[in-house]
């Protein structure tokens, strides 16, 4: 299915889905039920998000998935819920904090493949400080977000990252390793 953008209206609705299916449980104990066919046609669409609770200008929960099989609303506001109660790095989320809570979202475009013969040639395809990447072989899988470029100064620093992330040499090259590249875009309350 081909991807169609999300305009400012759908980011705005992403937004408060996320929002109220946290208030939702903070006030209840329970989830939101969302009906997806209520919502527009590219909220509708299977994205790979991320769902970022920021805190004092610090992370307070973060989840999300590089592909989704689920509509994007119904996603989204699933991340949402494990990105403030299911996060093993942090509490569960207060109604306190939650005041203070900014909610982030980031979309993911669907990985499209780079065919390459050498990682030469697949650098020649990379558009730096835009593409996100997500490399793999067998058990062996990564990816580092367009944000990453912001870490790393060039294309081979991305690559090394990308690969060491993965378990692999830095140098490492084979017939059999895969790269996908993707786009995002985030939004934020």
């Amino acid at each position: 299915m081909p991807y169609t953008p999300i305009d400012k209206k759908d980011q705005q609705t992403l937004l408060e889905i996320a929002r109220e299916h946290i208030q939702v449980f903070l006030t209840t104990g329970r989830n939101l039920h969302i009906e997806e066919t209520v919502f527009s046609k590219p909220l509708q669409q299977a994205l790979g998000n991320y769902v970022r609770l920021i805190l004092d200008k610090k992370t307070r929960g973060a989840v999300g998935n590089l592909q989704s099989h689920l509509p994007l609303i119904t996603d989204v506001s699933q991340n949402a819920y494990d990105a403030a109660f299911e996060d093993p790095r942090f509490p569960p989320l207060t109604r306190e904090e939650m005041k203070e809570t900014t909610i982030e979202i980031t979309l993911l475009t669907p990985p499209e493949p780079i065919i390459c013969n050498n990682e030469q040639e697949l650098r020649k395809h990379i558009c730096e400080g835009e593409d996100g990447l997500l490399l793999a072989e067998g058990v062996h899988s990564s990816h580092l977000l367009p944000s990453d470029w912001h870490h790393l100064p060039d294309v081979a620093s991305f690559m090394a990252t990308l690969k060491k992330k993965a378990g692999l040499p830095t140098d490492y090259w084979s017939d059999n390793l895969t790269v996908h590249r993707f786009s995002t875009l985030s939004f934020r309350e």
